[in-house]
């Protein structure tokens, strides 16, 4: 059986800073699409930017959580299934790595981050990455 409850008497969100962070992301994603780049530099906490290359779609935003930025990147594959994926990584002062697009060796992203600046650029290979491992 459902209740019906008044506003004074619904729950409290407890995650409310993931919804705050969820909903400036989807502001910002609204925004950063029209811009077309082969590289970005975010330079401020929870801006957000776009890239494209070859049918691949990637918005960046960062989080300044003090000891490590939160890098997180939305894009889809470049595949008639448009379902968005999801990298989010920890990044230190001076770290950097390249992401390459699952299913899409030959496309990369590379992530920087120096100082208060993440910088990320598109890398289009002529032939596809070799991922080795242990």
């Amino acid at each position: 059986m459902y209740k019906i409850l008044k506003k004074t008497q619904l729950p409290i969100n407890t995650h409310k800073k993931q919804f705050l962070m969820i909903a400036k992301f989807a502001v910002a994603c609204c925004v950063a699409l029209p811009a077309v780049a082969d590289s970005i530099r975010l330079e401020k906490n929870e801006q957000a930017a776009s890239l494209h290359q070859a049918g691949v779609d990637m918005v960046v935003y960062y989080t300044d959580m003090g000891e490590h930025f939160d890098v997180v990147a939305t894009f889809n594959d470049g595949t008639k299934s448009y379902l968005p994926a999801r990298l989010r990584m920890s990044m230190n002062e001076g770290d950097g790595v390249t992401f390459v697009v699952p299913g899409r060796p030959e496309i990369s992203f590379r992530f920087e981050r120096s100082g208060n600046v993440v910088e990320v650029s598109n890398q289009k290979t002529k032939r596809p990455a070799v991922v080795a491992s242990h």
